[in-house]
């Protein structure tokens, strides 16, 4: 009887621990996901900011050309 109840104990400890186990699994899971959409979110402002750049630039560029054409018609 006493052996019975021990093994019983010994079966639900081991269980909590399991399930102890299957928790840390769970929020190890979570944070890689959690970092991978940091990640995401990062790369997406990064391309966002060249594309900003990219738009600069071009924008320069006909400034540029404009001037050059005023340049042109005064002449």
């Amino acid at each position: 009887m006493l052996l019975l109840l021990l093994l019983l104990l010994l079966l639900l400890l081991l269980l909590l621990l399991l399930l102890l186990l299957l928790l840390l699994l769970l929020l190890l899971l979570l944070l890689l996901l959690l970092l991978l959409l940091l990640l995401l979110l990062l790369l997406l402002l990064l391309l966002l900011l060249l594309l900003l750049l990219l738009l600069l630039h071009v924008l320069l560029l006909l400034l540029l050309l404009l001037l050059l054409l005023l340049l042109l018609l005064l002449n």
